[in-house]
């Protein structure tokens, strides 16, 4: 899914009825003087309405559908900076209430911290009463194999999704996300088959080279992937 270059959001104000310059001196001196004792118009304040992004929206939802299903998929969003890549997933996850939610973004600033983004996954589910185990609950390096945390990553999004309509997880800026991690998710992501789970996850055009050649050809080629 690649967002236009528009913008995703607009600040919308309803303005209060401005009464024209002129109009106070035909109604008299009279009427100008109460005119101007009365209160100033109280403008409401701004609120951010989402438009221009209904197509990729329905992509989305498409992919919630068959993950609803059974059928995982998970689901890249690629643009330029600033284009309104965070602010597409928010509002699909606004839209998703009955979804357990994982969040995640990768930082350039912390690419290099082992394990940070896998990290992020699972300390969101501590209000779901569910609490990662094994490796999941360790204080992870650098040594520790990536494939044995990506094993454990894809047994434990099963486990969340035990009952519950889908399991959302939202990675943003995934191309700075740690190698650990990134190879970690790939393994989880590649091994799937039949959980309730939709992965969308956004980056920056031609950036998720960062993740290296396994993330490319499984985004390019895997039927899950779209």
């Amino acid at each position: 899914v690649t967002p236009p270059g528009d913008g995703q959001a607009v600040e919308a104000t309803s303005l209060g009825r401005a009464l024209p310059a002129s109009a106070g001196d035909a109604l008299g001196g009279a009427a100008a003087e109460a005119d101007r004792a009365r209160p100033a118009v109280q403008r409401p304040a701004a609120r951010r309405v989402f438009v221009g992004r209904e197509n990729e929206l329905a992509v989305l939802a498409a992919a919630g559908s068959a993950a609803r299903s059974g059928e995982p998929r998970v689901v890249l969003v690629e643009g330029e900076a600033g284009i309104g890549k965070s602010s597409l997933l928010a509002q699909f996850a606004v839209r998703q209430p009955n979804a357990t939610l994982l969040r995640a973004s990768g930082d350039e600033a912390e690419m290099f911290l082992p394990y940070g983004v896998t990290g992020q996954l699972v300390s969101g589910t501590g209000g779901n009463g569910i609490s990662p185990q094994g490796l999941l609950a360790a204080d992870l390096s650098d040594a520790v194999d990536p494939l044995a945390v990506g094993a454990e990553l894809r047994t434990w999004l099963g486990q969340v999704g035990q009952g519950r309509e889908m399991v959302l997880v939202v990675i943003d800026d995934v191309q700075w996300t740690d190698t650990p991690s990134a190879r970690a998710l790939l393994f989880a992501l590649r091994h799937i088959q039949a959980d309730r789970v939709l992965i969308v996850v956004s980056a920056r055009t031609g950036e998720l080279s960062r993740l290296g050649e396994g993330w490319r050809r499984f985004l390019a080629g895997d039927h899950r992937a779209e």
